[in-house]
């Protein structure tokens, strides 16, 4: 249905207004998808910026699963951010964020995922933890683990058997975070 309805869009060449709590639908049919919460508009975008892209964790929350974290800034160069958390040290890439950030400044980050990948001889972007869940799903795997008291989610590929009880490394490219504001900045 959802198919027939962007073909219908195109087709007739109208521009419509759809109102949905379905956040795949949202993706599929729409050219621009405006998140609202408490009748403020959260984000206005296409469907790829809104899902990559966040402008805060409400939006990076609705719109799929995300991993929504908080760590300190412990370093700034030229391109990426080096984000401390309880758990992992990531490098962020600085283009990724939503604004400036300082060395010291305690920031909200999210990541999906499906962008992690079980931690091969890549360095850097690290987490590692216990499986407490792993459903699989045929196609892949959907894991939640334990690393250092965070509860994280990564989407891996059915192909690799993995088991609950069992340690995991993950890595994250450092393209894959949205830095999305400061903490306590970043509800609206």
């Amino acid at each position: 249905m959802r198919v027939e309805i962007r073909q219908l869009q195109r087709k007739l060449g109208i521009t419509s207004i759809y109102v949905t709590h379905d956040q795949s639908e949202a993706l599929v049919i729409s050219d621009r998808i405006v998140i609202m919460s408490n009748g403020i508009i959260q984000q206005e975008a296409d469907p790829h910026t809104i899902y990559r892209r966040p402008k805060n964790s409400f939006v990076a929350d609705f719109i799929g699963a995300a991993n929504i974290g908080c760590g300190t800034v412990t370093g700034v160069d030229e391109n990426f951010y080096t984000v401390q958390t309880n758990y992992a040290v990531f490098s962020i890439d600085k283009n990724l964020s939503v604004d400036e950030h300082a060395k010291g400044d305690t920031v909200i980050f999210s990541w999906r995922p499906e962008d992690a990948e079980i931690n091969s001889a890549k360095d850097g972007n690290r987490v590692e933890g216990v499986i407490e869940e792993a459903i699989f799903m045929g196609n892949m795997t959907d894991i939640f683990m334990s690393a250092a008291g965070a509860r994280i989610r990564a989407q891996i590929a059915g192909k690799i058997y993995l088991k609950e009880g069992g340690k995991l490394s993950l890595r994250i490219d450092e393209s894959s975070f949205c830095i999305l504001g400061r903490s306590g900045a970043d509800a609206q």
